[in-house]
């Protein structure tokens, strides 16, 4: 198993030197890994079977099947948001700004001119780039990602962005 975790942390961790969808205006397109759409599809295939299983096989009291349904429910929304979040989100930028677009479909967009902080944060292993109103939160699963991270080198002065991209190997 933890070999298996490794192996996909390391997918995750490569997709940062893959290159971004390109469209004819010079912007790229960063679009979150798909290997968490995969598991959010695998978590409700595989809990709908488990219920279908459990209740053709009575496997559970009446008592039991309420805690089994919360808990099912709960990796049938997990699952659903993974795939939300792979489908939904991507991260668009160009020489002038970049634009986040969630899951639920609200954007955001800051001019590469009027940012003020970009920050690297470890433990979640996202970028937060903020203009000191908007924040725009970029996690380094995104495919593509050195891509961006080139854009931002060149449109951001480097007093505020340098120390994010030497964290970031850039």
């Amino acid at each position: 198993m933890r070999f298996i975790i490794k192996m996909l942390m390391r997918i995750l961790d490569n997709g940062i030197y893959e290159e971004p969808k390109h469209q004819e205006n010079g912007r790229i397109i960063l679009k979150m890994n798909t290997i968490y759409g995969i598991v959010g599809i695998f978590s409700v295939i595989v809990s709908i079977v488990v219920t279908i299983i459990a209740f053709i096989s009575g496997a559970f009291s009446s008592e039991d099947w309420i805690y089994a349904l919360i808990f099912i429910a709960l990796f049938v929304i997990l699952g659903a948001i993974l795939i939300l979040y792979t489908r939904n989100t991507r991260v668009e930028a160009d020489s002038q700004e970049i634009s986040y677009t969630g899951f639920s479909g609200g954007s955001k967009k800051i001019k590469w001119k009027y940012v003020k902080k970009v920050k690297y944060n470890k433990s979640s292993k996202e970028i937060t780039v903020s203009d000191g109103e908007t924040k725009i939160k970029i996690h380094l699963h995104y495919k593509g990602l050195g891509s961006l991270l080139k854009l931002m080198k060149e449109n951001v002065p480097e007093r505020i962005c340098c120390e994010t991209l030497k964290e970031l190997g850039m």
